[in-house]
């Protein structure tokens, strides 16, 4: 019955324009997939981790420049079975162009309420040992890669 109310479907990637924070852990498991062949684009990834854990210069970018670097063709995720928790746990139940930032703004929209999800993720992050915007702690991931290893997919960056 609740999916039935769950606004999100495959092919809607209006939440993937948004900033979204990970743990370095997440980070260290999607650089482990980009290693392994997923699908990602490094030259958006370079230019939204320019942006660090600022949400106004990350709304100052493009619609389009603003997607996440894991956002594939068809608007589907190239990693979504490993894909961040916080991509996992919000479930949209009012109209789906709430999501939408094409105009640099976040709207009020109405998440599936997931109380035992929720303080599972705040205990998640108070835990890590660092987190931050996506782009800014996958960045930093490889980065870390890159010099302990000559991965072809790391020589890219």
């Amino acid at each position: 019955m609740v999916k039935e109310n769950v606004s999100c479907k495959s092919g809607c990637s209006a939440c993937c324009h948004t900033q979204v924070s990970i743990t370095s852990d997440e980070a260290s498991l999607l650089v482990k997939q980009i290693v392994s062949g997923a699908e990602v684009d490094l030259r958006r990834l370079r230019l939204l981790a320019d942006t660090g854990n600022n949400a106004e210069e990350f709304y100052k970018l493009s619609y389009e420049d603003r997607a996440c670097p894991f956002l594939g063709a068809g608007d589907t995720c190239t990693v979504y079975e490993n894909r961040p928790s916080v991509c996992r746990t919000n479930h949209v139940v009012s109209e789906p162009v709430l999501c939408e930032t094409r105009d640099g703004q976040e709207q009020a929209v109405r998440l599936l309420n997931t109380h035992r999800a929720d303080m599972i993720m705040m205990a998640f992050f108070k835990n890590s040992k660092e987190n931050g915007a996506l782009p800014k702690m996958l960045w930093k991931a490889l980065k870390r890669l890159e010099k302990t290893n000559s991965n072809a997919v790391v020589n890219k960056l």
